[in-house]
């Protein structure tokens, strides 16, 4: 069995060797820090036979400043037992506050992974201090850098407003978009429209946003966007009719107004690929702006 894709923090990359359980960490990489201010690390549990579908494993992660045993914990031990029944491996572990302290203070921190309470050795450096915690530092600052910053800010802004968008009845619809972000709120397949999905998209990314397109999910995929955490799906509109059975039809649940079980809508997922709901499951609303 094998831990592999997990990630952590922004801009992290660390390879972690093979130990005698079969367990490892094959890629590492950024999700982000949520608005709490918390580390989350994520991943894949694997087997032999693919990714876990099945069983209780019990995932703990701490922060040490350095490799080897006399290396002193730096925050809490963050443990969850898991419960992979459904989940394809994947599974999310969140770090104590202290953790998001710990490294902003010093990036030369090493992380410290067991599964099931058997230590993945070597130890590795995190390698890099994730850009959100490193912005809290770019946002004290004053004098010529913070001119320069305003400066990228006021760039930011221009170009944003430079971004192509449809209007119709005083609506505004951006085109090329990329995914932006998750809906707060989770909803059945009658979320009351297109209309309704893109007013909550706006909310969460801006005047133009709306429900990702399937042709957006997959640019937004292409070029390497984080979207959904396990084991998370969201809702994606195809604009396009097909038949699952005789008697089940996927058809955006009906322009995502029905909450009707044996109607269907597609939905990207943790997994990296857009699979179906039906229409009475709860799920987010991708957004792309």
């Amino acid at each position: 069995m094998r831990l592999s894709r997990a990630r952590v923090g922004l801009g992290v990359g660390v390879m972690i060797a093979v130990l005698s359980t079969g367990y490892w960490i094959g890629r590492v990489h950024a999700e982000g820090i949520p608005a709490t201010g918390a580390l989350t690390y994520s991943g894949v549990l694997e087997d032999g036979n693919g990714p876990v579908d099945a069983g209780n494993h019990e995932v703990s992660v701490a922060l040490f400043d350095g490799p080897g045993m006399g290396a002193m914990s730096q925050c809490p031990t963050a443990s969850a037992m898991i419960d992979f029944a459904g989940t394809r491996g994947q599974f999310d572990v969140v770090l104590d506050d202290e953790c998001t302290e710990a490294v902003a203070a010093n990036p030369d921190l090493y992380m410290d992974v067991q599964i099931d309470g058997v230590p993945q050795l070597p130890r590795r450096r995190l390698g890099a201090v994730p850009f959100a915690i490193e912005a809290r530092r770019a946002s004290a600052a004053a004098g010529e850098l913070a001119d320069q910053l305003a400066a990228i800010e006021a760039k930011l802004v221009e170009l944003d407003a430079k971004k192509p968008m449809l209007e119709l009845n005083g609506q505004k619809y951006t085109l090329d978009g990329l995914f932006c972000g998750l809906s707060d709120s989770t909803h059945s397949g009658n979320i009351g429209g297109l209309g309704v999905a893109k007013t909550i998209c706006e909310a969460k990314c801006g005047t133009g946003a709306h429900m990702c397109t399937s042709e957006e999910i997959s640019r937004s995929r292409t070029l390497g966007a984080i979207m959904v955490p396990a084991p998370k799906n969201a809702w994606i509109t195809t604009g396009a009719a097909s038949a699952w059975t005789d008697n089940n039809a996927i058809y955006d649940c009906t322009g995502y107004t029905s909450a009707v079980g044996t109607h269907y809508g597609n939905v990207t997922t943790s997994g990296d690929y857009v699979y179906i709901h039906n229409c009475s499951s709860m799920a987010n609303i991708a957004c792309c702006r």
